[in-house]
């Protein structure tokens, strides 16, 4: 799929439009530009046009449900997905970004069935097998979970995502050095992910790390400050070197931003 939002790339497709109006790609490849800009409500006006010029353009449906999922509408995404996969049974993409849909209503079970088909048509989609290990770990299946962010990661090594995902299986499954060799892989591939940063922090502190966990937590401090998990972390981690000020005020900090955040790490035993 092209994906520009630069002026330049606006203007050539309005230009393109201006030339050939009947052209659904073009109005395709707009609504990807406007999305881009996070401009939602153009875009999909875009491939509302390129599917009444196209009714059978599976890849507008797909797009225009895209649109709609970023927007919270996720009953229209997911109509759209379902007429993208009518006219093409073979779209793998549909299939998963219906998974998604599903995901974010918390219908674990479609959701897992969704991408388990986009990855029967596209053995090699390392996002839907990402996706799915997504599932498997909601679902508290972490054997699973594990296997397929190994296989998004085998397909793509450059997946930092799946690394980051697959350490917080190993993170609840107690193998924490795994976890933490995950998460620096993970950061390896993207040095600003703030959140396998802090996820770092947090096993470094189980773990006993006092140092560098508090090294990780001042760097994801560093690229988000309003982040309560660090915030917290960093708080727990200056207690137990002794810095009593310094972890009331990062402590405070943390519970003014969310006065749940104690609950995030009282399950791993942290308080």
């Amino acid at each position: 799929m092209t994906r520009a939002s630069s002026p330049v790339a606006l203007a050539d497709y309005d230009e393109a439009i201006r030339l050939d109006p009947k052209s659904a790609t073009a109005f395709v490849n707009r609504g990807i530009a406007y999305r881009d800009k996070g401009d939602l409500d153009r875009a999909i006006a875009d491939y509302n046009e390129a599917i009444q010029l196209d009714p059978k353009y599976a890849t507008a449906f797909t797009n225009r449900g895209n649109a709609y999922r970023e927007k919270g509408d996720l009953d229209r995404a997911a109509a759209d997905y379902s007429e993208a996969i009518a006219i093409d049974p073979m779209n793998a993409v549909a299939f998963n970004n219906r998974g998604a849909a599903y995901l974010i209503k918390g219908d674990l079970e479609h959701a897992l069935a969704y991408y388990s088909e986009a990855i029967r048509l596209d053995p090699r989609y390392a996002l839907a097998f990402n996706n799915r290990g997504i599932v498997y770990r909601d679902k508290g299946d972490l054997d699973h979970a594990v296997a397929d962010y190994g296989e998004a990661i085998r397909i793509n090594p450059r997946f930092g995502n799946a690394f980051a995902n697959r350490g917080d299986a190993y993170r609840d499954k107690g193998e924490l050095e795994r976890a933490v060799a995950d998460y620096s892989q993970a950061i390896g591939i993207n040095p600003r992910n703030a959140v396998a940063i802090g996820s770092r922090g947090l096993v470094r502190l189980k773990l006993g790390e006092v140092d560098q966990s508090i090294r990780d937590y001042d760097a994801a401090l560093a690229l988000n400050p309003g982040s309560a998990a660090a915030l917290y972390g960093r708080g727990l981690a200056k207690q137990r070197k002794g810095d009593r000020a310094g972890a009331d005020a990062d402590l405070t900090a943390a519970k003014a931003i969310r006065g749940d955040v104690a609950d995030e790490f009282a399950k791993f035993g942290l308080e």
